[in-house]
């Protein structure tokens, strides 16, 4: 039992509190633990005399029972008959506050089971009392409330404790989950069955609390980076890192170490133990550095763009110009040649803008292209500098790295074997559990090292304690374990818990040594979780510092001291107003809860940071939310004009600012635009995310409609580059009813044109077709406008003739889409009707016009700087090549084609290529060659399906014949049939057919078309393919059909056999091509 002195003093802080609320009218956001508690056993009070003794009774008994609540840290808020109502945690929050208000029910029980029946009045006496009690810990409003301007609370957090006490028995103290978590291991407790609460669509978790442990275990708690002090306890993680980083530089082979860790556990402090190492070492390299934020999670490439600021010293408050010249002389600096497409290529890819570039220009609509080549520069800009001098990267808090920042590095650390690069990464647990193809199991991968650290033992962590408490000439021991044992192993929450001592004046710092005044010292003050270590430094802080660390809270994880002026309200001097939060920034720096940055994004600023992401979290959870949405409007507002020309980089920040400010109108514009950022990176999800997060924020006026139509375009697309084929079709089709809605026939028109395109790639094709018709129909009445859009619909209309197998009805509008992109000087559409006439004249067998189309498209493409485009048309000319003939030649255009693929990121255009290289193989007499291309195709296909699929199995069918694998052949066959009919798709079906029949010639039995069908003979199968290609008028195909038919006729029929093969080698003779053609090809 504590003495009056020690309640006294513990109970003028709340005094101060309630009367500071009362005062200025505010309420406060707060966790707290409320308890509700009912004396039971009442009965019923017949008379007027019964009710005045009950009445003295509760008089005397109320007093007693407050008293344990007050000493306990807690505030009585009400009384109603027989029922008391306790807060633990407002206005004063203490890192127990859940512990205090449990112990406090336990007391309380205790007291009325130990009253004395004869003493209580009659009334009370017949029915023995008891106290039931009930507990939740949730976030609340805390204020004066009404007129009378009584401080109480409101929120869930309150409804819910009152109905675990009236679900509670007499005698029993439930408590939910949220409580449970913060008293596991202090107390004896009992799970009891779920608890249906009105209002809660689930259940509610509850545990029955029995007593208070002899000796209580503290939860390990979540930590708050603190003071510098001595590395204890990591030796072996460092002599690894130590050991990683000597072999990276001194091998010819990156490696990538990752310190994995929770909050507070020493990751920033194992990396700097390695860079206090390095400078040690004779040797030089170069460095990269950046550092992952929670509010850049979702920026395209934003921990990449950090790792180049830092290395070429971009300020973000640099003008466009001066960022773009920073970035082009720093690279210049390294690699001189190439400096400025090197540059200008990853500089556009991480968003600093280089649209005007010759290097760029003609392929800034193709983000893929521009993200493969971004990616293959930065590779070799690497390999470059590690020729000089070992390369580090050192990326930290990865928890929070985006998505494009991520695939950047794994594609780094594929693409740079050979060169000394080390990879140095910190992050979280939650990091692994986000991207766990970063962490390959353990043992699989030698170069790839993920260092987990826990807490530190009891003598490291007594060591640690020492060390920091040096300038105390005698530790009492009693302050050393209360320390020790809150700590759970954790340095920087141990360091952090010094600090609070620190601030509540236990602890007295000075220039030689320190003071200890245990007399000042609150029983239970260290918090067994984080939020409450950082709501009771929150409530140590003076209202100006409060309010300007919750300002600043809003702004973001790191914030501008101009931000934070910015969210206050207008005065007559805003130098004064500045320079005030200054010296309010500068007190928060010295209670360490801000750190000042050395560096500002933006000139004319101060940056800083909250020292640990989670102090932040809570800060801003502690910001009513009527102050938030005005702070969220100012803060985006602020953004928006420092960044100027640049707003583009910070549109998703700014976005997420209006949404919470309740802006809807403005954060959809900005997600729209964070989304267009997104997209111009090459990075599909995050762009998907943001387009929708625009859209929820859009109504149904006619501004909404027309950005809805750019939206659903742009999602469409991103959701067809993300091989999600039906929510692609769903997004085009909401683009085509909104602008139908709207009368936006060029929107609408453009709509239908995507939908042709989905509906021919998933075989589709009278859906295509349809769609096609549609987009010409309206794009054709809206004349000159519509031109561009008219020559994409008749273009489609041909590569869906091309699909099904039919060539020559390819021609006639693959001429008619040239002209029109001639007409409406579209360069690129010129060049896709371009591609499609020599695709399709290669598939009648006019070789020559084939390639000559096929060339001028080339030369368009590179013409334009669009290498996605030169390696489509390369691949194609390999199709020329080898349907000539000339397979070698067929195979370099291939395996150029792969190259361009790999470099500008174009996946379909790979698999095409593997593909093609297969058959080539095939034609070469390599069909083990061929097979492992194969199914290099169908490994990289997976679910997402291809076109080509029908082509791939045949070929397969093929190598596995030519290997004496019948069975597989047959099986191959099959499923390249059942896709050809599937999808609707002639010359493959074609294709299927003659090599079913080559199946059957080889073994000399009937082939069932598909499992469980009829057995036909091998004539029966070259009939069907040569029909097949005597209807598309594919003369070539039709020669290999007789060529392979007569093959397998020679000993039954001679005759007929040589009849066929002559008519064969006459139309290939016809159509200029070598006899191998029909030979090799059949």
């Amino acid at each position: 039992m504590l003495g009056d002195q020690v309640v006294d003093t513990a109970i003028a802080p709340l005094q101060e509190k309630l009367a500071a609320l009362r005062t200025t009218g505010e309420g406060q956001r707060k966790q707290v633990t409320v308890l509700f508690a009912r004396v039971t056993g009442l009965g019923p009070l017949e008379d007027l005399a019964a009710v005045e003794e009950v009445n003295l009774f509760f008089s005397q008994l109320w007093p007693r029972l407050d008293a344990i609540v007050t000493r306990l840290g807690g505030t009585v808020d009400k009384h109603v008959g027989t029922r008391l109502m306790a807060l633990f945690g407002t206005p004063i929050a203490h890192e127990d506050d859940a512990r205090r208000a449990v112990r406090a029910a336990l007391q309380m029980r205790q007291v009325v089971a130990s009253l004395d029946s004869r003493s209580l009045p009659a009334v009370l006496a017949r029915n023995g009392l008891q106290l039931r009690a009930g507990l939740n810990t949730g976030p609340v409003l805390a204020g004066p409330l009404g007129r009378t301007g009584e401080v109480t609370v409101v929120g869930d957090a309150v409804n819910v404790s009152s109905r675990l006490e009236e679900a509670a028995a007499p005698g029993d103290i439930l408590v939910s989950h949220h409580t449970y978590r913060h008293v596991r291991g202090y107390f004896d407790a009992t799970s009891m069955p779920p608890l249906f609460v009105k209002g809660k669509s689930e259940a509610i978790q509850t545990y029955g609390i029995l007593a208070e442990k002899r000796r209580a275990f503290p939860v390990e708690p979540q930590a708050v980076v603190g003071q510098e002090s001595p590395t204890i306890g990591r030796e072996v993680e460092i002599a690894e890192l130590r050991a990683a980083f000597e072999e990276a530089l001194v091998g010819d082979s990156p490696r990538v170490v990752t310190v994995v860790g929770e909050a507070g556990v020493g990751k920033t402090r194992l990396v700097y133990e390695l860079q206090n190492w390095v400078e040690l070492l004779e040797r030089r390299f170069w460095l990269f550095r950046g550092q992952a934020e929670a509010q850049s999670a979702n920026l395209p490439y934003a921990l990449v763009r950090n790792m180049l600021s830092f290395r070429f010293q971009i300020l973000e408050s640099d003008s466009p110009d001066v960022a773009r010249r920073k970035l082009e002389d720093g690279i210049a600096a390294f690699i001189g040649s190439r400096a400025a497409e090197t540059a200008h290529l990853i500089g556009h890819l991480v968003g600093f803008d280089f649209s005007d570039s010759p290097y760029l220009r003609g392929i800034l609509d193709d983000a893929p292209q521009i993200q493969g080549r971004a990616f293959h520069t930065f590779a070799q800009f690497l390999r470059s500098m590690a020729a000089v001098q070992p390369v580090v990267l050192l990326m930290e808090n990865m928890q929070w790295v985006d998505a494009g920042s991520i695939a950047l590095a794994e594609y780094l650390w594929q693409n740079c074997r050979g060169c000394p690069l080390f990879i140095l990464a910190t992050a979280r647990p939650e990091f692994l559990e986000r991207w766990p193809a970063w962490a390959p199991p353990e043992g699989s991968d030698p170069r790839r090292t993920v260092l987990n650290l826990g807490p530190l033992g009891p003598e490291e962590s007594r060591r640690l304690l020492q060390a920091i408490l040096r300038p105390l000439p005698e530790p009492p021991p009693a302050l050393e374990q209360l320390i020790l044992d809150r700590a759970g192993g954790n340095p920087f929450f141990l360091e952090e818990m010094v600090r609070m001592l620190v601030d509540d004046g236990v602890l007295v710092t000075g220039q030689e040594s320190w003071q200890v005044h245990m007399d000042r010292l609150v029983p239970n003050r260290v918090p067994p979780t984080l939020t409450g270590v950082l709501q009771a430094r929150l409530d140590g802080l003076t209202a100006a510092e409060r309010d300007v660390l919750q300002r600043a809270a809003v702004v973001g994880e790191q914030f501008w001291d101009a931000a934070v002026a910015a969210l206050r309200e207008p005065t007559s001097d805003r130098i004064d107003e500045l320079e005030a939060i200054s010296r309010l920034l500068q007190q928060l720096v010295e209670r360490e809860m801000i750190v000042r940055q050395e560096k500002s994004a933006f000139a004319g600023t101060t940056a800083y940071h909250f020292k640990q992401a989670i102090l932040h979290d809570v800060t801003y959870e502690s910001v009513l939310l009527r102050r938030r949405r005005s702070y969220h409007g100012a803060a985006a507002a602020w953004l928006v004009a420092q960044a100027g020309q640049r707003a583009e980089e910070y549109a998703g920040l700014i976005a997420r600012h209006y949404e919470r400010a309740g802006n809807p109108r403005e954060a959809a514009h900005w997600y729209q635009r964070a989304a267009q950022q997104a997209r111009a990176s090459f990075l599909p999800a995050e762009a998907i995310a943001y387009y929708e997060k625009a859209l929820a924020s859009l109504g149904d006026s006619d501004e909404d409609r027309a950005l809805k139509i750019l939206i659903y375009q742009g999602l469409g697309n991103m959701y067809w580059r993300q091989a999600q084929r039906s929510e692609a079709v769903a997004a085009y089709q909401a683009m085509r009813d909104v602008a139908a809605a709207s009368g936006d026939s060029l929107a609408e028109a453009r709509a239908c044109n995507h939908l042709a395109r989905a509906y021919r790639y998933l075989g589709q094709m009278h859906e295509g077709m349809v769609c096609a018709e549609q987009a010409e129909a309206l794009a054709r009445r809206l004349g000159p406008a519509g031109t561009v859009d008219l020559a994409r619909a008749v273009a489609v209309q041909g590569w869906i003739y091309h699909g099904l197998g039919q060539p020559a009805q390819a021609i006639e509008p693959a001429e008619r889409a040239l002209a029109l992109a001639k007409e409406a000087g579209a360069p690129r559409e010129v060049a896709l009707a371009l591609n499609l006439l020599g695709v399709a004249y290669t598939g009648l067998g006019d070789h020559e016009r084939g390639a000559a189309y096929a060339e001028e498209a080339l030369e368009l493409y590179r013409s334009l700087g669009n290498r996605w485009g030169v390696g489509i048309i390369s691949n194609n000319l390999g199709e020329n090549a080898r349907a000539r003939g000339d397979y070698a030649t067929g195979l370099r255009y291939y395996e150029d084609a792969l190259a361009i693929a790999t470099e500008t990121g174009n996946r379909e255009s790979a698999i095409s290529c593997f593909n093609n290289i297969g058959g080539a193989r095939l034609a070469l007499g390599q069909p083990e060659a061929a097979e492992e291309a194969l199914r290099e195709v169908l490994a990289r296909v997976g679910e997402r399906g291809w076109y080509g699929l029908s082509e791939t199995y045949r070929y397969l069918a093929a190598a596995y014949l030519a290997q004496g694998r019948p069975e597989e052949a047959l099986a191959a066959a099959q499923q390249a049939l059942v896709l050809a009919l599937e999808r609707g798709q002639q010359d493959f079906c074609g294709a299927a057919w003659r090599m079913l029949g080559r199946v059957g010639a080889a073994t000399g039995q009937p082939v069932a078309p598909a499992p469980g069908e009829v057995p036909l003979p091998a004539v029966a199968c070259f009939e069907r393919s040569a029909e097949i290609f005597t209807q598309t008028q594919m003369t070539a195909e039709l020669a290999q059909t007789q060529y392979a038919w007569g093959a397998a006729l020679q000993q039954s029929d001679p005759e007929a056999a040589a009849r066929l093969q002559d008519e064969a080698l006459r139309q290939c003779g016809a159509l200029g091509l070598p006899a191998d053609v029909v030979k090799i090809g059949a």
